[in-house]
């Protein structure tokens, strides 16, 4: 048991040096310590939150202390409006970053407001030791200050373990996927071609020679023969009696 805890944690280190960061100082997991905005305030008294930097990756939480909780056997509207507060009371963003300066650059990839999705943030930033401090470039005034952590070794195991299973999972999917769409293949395979033009010979290859009428009257043709050496020259013999001859395709024909 000890030495496979001694390996997880050796790639756990390996993957961690060498996952290539935008900036190898923010590196680490950091917990919210306090807000400051014009005409007030917040600590982690009143707000819970964490960001997260590893190689170009950043996500940030934070979710206000006060939010009411709620169930199914409660008023829909009283639901509703503990469902909105809750929203508004937390904010989440998670994508990619770069460091201009000190200026950070967050593409978000994921945000709790679909309006920010795929939208960039900028940070101005400062790390001080273990305190780290942003300021929206949008919004001066406003400072954000963090702490760094030491459970960043827990958050890369799971980061490095997880996938593992989900690629699993996704092989396991795209094979399923793939056996599915063999038999559909080998089916379109077999389908004879359909004939691009109607009038050619493939569309009239079941059809066969009938007698269709007229039924009650005479004039039916009941036999017709033709010479094998000439195809200009054949015979036909009519239900009411006789038998006719053509000797040019039928374009004349005598009795």
């Amino acid at each position: 048991m000890k030495l496979r805890v001694l390996i997880g944690l050796l790639i756990v280190i390996f993957v961690t040096a060498n996952v290539p960061a935008a900036d190898p100082k923010l590196d680490g997991a950091y917990k919210f310590v306090g807000l400051k905005f014009p005409g007030g305030s917040q600590s982690d008294a009143d707000v819970k939150g964490m960001i997260v930097v590893h190689g170009k990756y950043m996500a940030f939480v934070r979710a206000n202390v006060g939010r009411k909780t709620w169930d199914q056997n409660e008023p829909e509207a009283e639901r509703a409006k503990k469902m909105v507060a809750a929203y508004l009371g937390m904010a989440a963003t998670c994508g990619i970053f770069e460091v201009q300066g000190d200026v950070i650059s967050l593409t978000q990839l994921a945000q709790s407001s679909p309006a920010s999705m795929g939208a960039t943030a900028k940070w101005k930033y400062k790390l001080q030791g273990k305190t780290l401090t942003l300021e929206p470039v949008p919004n001066p005034g406003v400072e954000f200050t963090f702490e760094r952590t030491r459970i960043l070794l827990v958050i890369t195991s799971i980061a490095i373990l997880l996938p593992a299973p989900l690629c699993v999972l996704a092989m396991r999917a795209s094979s399923a996927q793939e056996s599915s769409a063999k038999p559909q293949e080998e089916a379109k395979k077999e389908e004879p071609r359909k004939p691009t033009d109607p009038m050619s010979a493939p569309t009239f290859t079941g059809l066969k020679l009938r007698s269709i009428g007229p039924a009650l009257t005479s004039g039916r043709v009941c036999s017709i023969a033709v010479d094998p050496t000439d195809h200009t020259r054949y015979f036909v013999g009519a239900a009411s009696g006789g038998v006719w001859k053509t000797t040019n395709a039928g374009t004349r024909t005598s009795a």
